[in-house]
């Protein structure tokens, strides 16, 4: 499940509990991520978001969460 909305991690067609993963390994939903970066500015159109648990920054591209790499490992 997501560490931050407890929800379980799922494929479906929504996409919103897919789990993500940062460049620190950490892991959430893709809906949680994306409900953090809405406030974070772009800059070249990446934004930087600082990881929940470690605080180390990942830079995503287009500043979506879903272009973060997904965590096939936590799919059931």
């Amino acid at each position: 499940e997501c560490p931050l909305c407890m929800e379980p991690f799922l494929e479906d067609d929504s996409g919103k509990h897919v789990p993500r993963i940062l460049q620190c390994g950490h892991c959430a939903c893709q809906d949680c991520y994306a409900r953090m970066l809405r406030p974070i500015n772009a800059n070249e159109n990446v934004k930087r978001l600082e990881c929940p648990e470690c605080r180390v920054v990942t830079e995503v591209r287009r500043g979506r969460a879903d272009s973060l790499p997904k965590n096939y490992q936590l799919l059931r």
